[in-house]
């Protein structure tokens, strides 16, 4: 496809010919349905079949050749559903068949399909022709049509967002009643969105489901006074990693989510109910109560926990580059190494393991920092034993930073732990393997949990700085019942922490509901008789408070932008830029460029990788290996970052589309612009970007192929390229 568009536009120029290729997309057929069918299987109930196939065929056309016609019956929350499927007979239609999927409940739709073998869903990049508030008007038609009886008591999504390479939109829809969402009851219309036809529908509704009268919820202030005596807000140092630059905020963070019953003020017994009526502790509902902190602590970084934040997406060294660096004296020898190892008071190494492999490899530290590490894979293999431990050691000082054993060998005896020992046993491995450092850190409370039964456990540790909790800086240790050190791993930041000033946790809730409103809505399950209860529910959705200013803020303390959340373009500097509706547009469907405190700076240079990465963008991950190797996301060191000229913007485009053996073709190319010669070494690359609608001239005729290209201009830039394909 991409070797086609410019082959193309190089023989319009070549020839100075022109040409039009126009690519309709298809219009299903409404044709009058095919009055002979064959059942997969005898309709049980015969007037419900006739009523269920009546009801779908007087809302859907079925195209006059989808003569092929099954079903499926079953009843749901007591309610008659069939699937039915209508599809292309096959003996006489060749190649891949054409087919409809209607399941209906009752008299309500609730899913709808259309396959079309000639349909394109995925293409080249292009915009929607459809404006959103048509894309969306074409959505509720398409509702009402299925289910004309329900539409109005849904509510849609308005905040529609387009693939550039996808032929359909989706829009999302929830269940209303008395003005307040029913979030267990939604669904989506999937159309095309150039010409607002449907394609696909979906929706859960529960017909028996009765609601609580919305003015009987409580006032916002009683569910403020609720939230307070419910839920703890405490503070965190939080680790920000801004391109290799650590900084610790601090943060006030909810203990955990609570759902309030919005009639009674109090924490809903939802969850209770649902395990009582389903005879589980497994709760599936989509609201939880947990504790929020301890799973935010896993969204802090993307590295494992070798130690100090150590990256492990680097390479492994070979022989020959190991023997470079161990001849330079610096670093422990395989052999060196593993003698330590064996020394280790708690890692168990004896003569029994096997060496399986060792591996060293450098890695990078969060503030950009290199090290080397050991990898090491032992075994032991024999008829009454079968054991693995992987160890990582850095390579300089010999100190362990990770291990991990396992112990499949049979016959073993599973026993409970006991509570007081592995805590004792885990603190002083904690301590024996990070002396200058544990000091720190802190047992956590669930240390002492009841043990259950349970034959191992992770003890951690939580570090502390000025009393206050290091999100991600914590020692986890897992100790056997046989006392049995498995696993240690650990993670500490080596940073300055700002002073523990801030505000309390009092004035951390005044201005958390001065900045933010809680949801008020309806939630529920399905019994498994099939019967709804609901519940009106109050609840926050999940933030951050900043505990120097008391302002909402991320996760690790940086700058909260509700327009961000909102879906819309956050960009504060770009009102009345020339660009701006190309950089609006672009934004809303995925494309744009790294910015700094919401400042998009329109009119700064871009860098070549920059206007690589945006490329790439449109073309899915084609482009960076294209222009720059395998390696291109791992390696920056061959990407330019030095300012972009419009001649070299125009050829990074063509060599991203592949078409380098055609701009390179000489004497072919006659410039379209009067200060580009026809004899310039870059004419064939701006001449089929012109004529591909990815570059234009100024007034004067004249492309400046030396200037300095702008953010702005990038955005335009590729907003052309997108433009000239619809």
């Amino acid at each position: 496809m991409k070797k086609r568009s410019i082959a193309a536009a190089a023989m319009s120029l070549a020839i100075a010919a022109s040409f039009t290729m126009n690519a309709a997309l298809p219009v299903y057929a409404q044709t009058a349905a095919a009055s002979t069918a064959s059942s997969s299987s005898s309709a049980k109930n015969t007037e419900a079949l006739t009523k269920a196939l009546e009801t779908v065929k007087s809302r859907i056309t079925i195209p006059e050749d989808y003569t092929d016609f099954s079903y499926s019956s079953s009843v749901r929350s007591g309610i008659d559903t069939f699937s039915f499927t209508w599809k292309q007979d096959s003996e006489i239609t060749s190649g891949s068949l054409g087919y409809i999927n209607v399941r209906i409940s009752g008299d309500v739709i609730t899913y709808f399909n259309h396959y079309d073998p000639s349909y394109k869903t995925w293409g080249d990049p292009a915009f929607a022709r459809l404006s959103s508030g048509q894309m969306i008007g074409a959505a509720k038609n398409a509702v009402k049509m299925l289910d004309p009886d329900i539409a109005e008591q849904l509510s849609y999504d308005e905040n529609v967002s387009p693939e550039l390479r996808s032929s359909t939109i989706t829009v999302s829809f929830t269940r209303q009643n008395e003005g307040l969402d029913f979030d267990k009851n939604s669904g989506y219309v999937n159309i095309d969105k150039n010409t607002g036809e449907l394609i696909s529908f979906s929706l859960t509704w529960w017909g028996d489901a009765k609601f609580k009268k919305a003015d009987t919820a409580v006032s916002v202030s009683d569910i403020e006074a609720a939230y307070r005596q419910n839920v703890t807000l405490t503070p965190y140092y939080r680790i920000k990693n801004d391109d290799g630059k650590l900084s610790a905020s601090i943060v006030y963070a909810p203990d955990k989510t609570v759902l309030f019953d919005a009639d009674l003020a109090k924490p809903t017994t939802m969850l209770d109910d649902f395990a009582a009526a389903n005879n589980t502790s497994n709760y599936t509902l989509d609201d939880t109560v947990e504790d929020v902190e301890e799973d935010a602590a896993y969204e802090t970084t993307e590295t494992v926990s070798a130690g100090a934040g150590i990256s492990r997406s680097n390479p492994v060294f070979t022989d020959a580059e190991k023997k470079a660096l161990l001849d330079s004296g610096k670093y422990y020898s395989k052999t060196d190494a593993v003698k330590l190892l064996k020394d280790d008071k708690y890692l168990g190494l004896t003569d029994k393991y096997v060496l399986s492999s060792a591996e060293m490899e450098k890695t990078s530290a969060d503030d950009g920092s290199y090290s080397y590490l050991w990898n090491f894979n032992f075994y032991i293999n024999t008829t009454d034993q079968y054991k693995q431990m992987y160890v990582t050691m850095d390579a300089e000082s010999g100190k362990i930073l990770s291990y991990r054993k396992y112990d499949y060998s049979s016959g073993k005896k599973s026993r409970t732990i006991n509570i007081k020992s592995v805590n004792k046993i885990a603190e002083a491995a904690a301590e024996y393997y990070l002396p200058d450092i544990f000091g720190e850190y802190r047992a956590d409370e669930s240390n002492t949990a009841d043990a259950k039964g349970a034959s191992d456990r992770t003890l951690e540790f939580n570090r502390y700085v000025n009393d206050i909790q290091v999100s991600g800086n914590s020692i986890n240790i897992n100790v056997n019942s046989d006392g049995e050190v498995m696993s240690f791993d650990y993670d500490y930041d080596n940073i300055k922490f700002p002073e523990a000033k801030i505000i309390s946790a009092d004035q951390a809730y005044d201005f958390l509901f001065k900045q933010t409103d809680f949801d008020l809505y309806y939630s529920g399950f399905q019994t498994l008789d099939g019967k709804a209860k609901t519940y009106m529910l109050y609840s926050l959705d999940t933030y951050y408070i900043n505990a120097k200013t008391g302002r909402l803020c991320s996760y690790d303390g940086g700058e909260y932008n509700s327009a961000e959340s909102s879906g819309s373009c956050p960009y504060t500097d770009i009102s009345g830029n020339w660009a701006e509706k190309y950089i609006t547009k672009l934004y809303d469907y995925g494309i744009t460029l790294s910015v700094n405190d919401n400042k998009f700076s329109p009119d700064s240079a871009i860098t070549e990788r920059e206007f690589a990465r945006l490329l790439d963008s449109l073309y899915y991950s084609e482009v960076m290996p294209l222009l720059y190797g395998d390696y291109a996301y791992d390696d920056t060191s061959t990407l330019g970052n030095s300012p972009l000229t419009k001649a070299e913007s125009a050829k990074l485009y063509i060599l991203a589309r592949d078409g380098k053996a055609f701009a390179e073709l000489k004497g072919i190319y006659k410039s379209p612009f009067k200060d580009v010669k026809s004899t310039d070494s870059n004419v064939g690359y701006i001449s089929l970007a012109y004529a591909m609608g990815a570059v234009k001239g100024d007034s004067s005729g004249n492309f400046n192929p030396d200037s300095k290209i702008t953010r702005a201009y990038a955005m335009y830039m590729i907003y052309n390229i997108i433009a000239s394909a619809n």
